[in-house]
């Protein structure tokens, strides 16, 4: 659920398109401005981080390691979930 789901991969000539899930809300960091929202709650920081961390659990298990953890990175939804995003599957795992 605290990933973001690939949905395909379709490849045109020279191109490769990823296609992913939509994420409407955009990423965290653009949701912890305290000039534009105010100062996020030590709560909604809590559920926020624990979510990050579930995602983070997923792709560890699966053999997948996240290569830039940072709020640009972490995407939100409209029902304030949030999603990894930018992976890279480790062969060494």
């Amino acid at each position: 659920e605290n990933v973001v789901r690939l949905i395909g991969v379709v490849k045109h000539a020279a191109y490769v398109y990823v296609i992913l899930e939509f994420i409407e809300n955009g990423s965290l960091s653009s949701l912890i401005k305290p000039q534009k929202f105010g100062v996020m709650s030590e709560q909604l920081a809590k559920v926020y981080v624990k979510q990050v961390l579930a995602g983070l659990s997923f792709c560890h298990a699966n053999g997948v390691v996240h290569r830039d953890v940072k709020g640009g990175n972490i995407l939100t939804t409209k029902n304030g979930v949030v999603k990894n995003f930018k992976l890279l599957k480790n062969r060494f795992i």
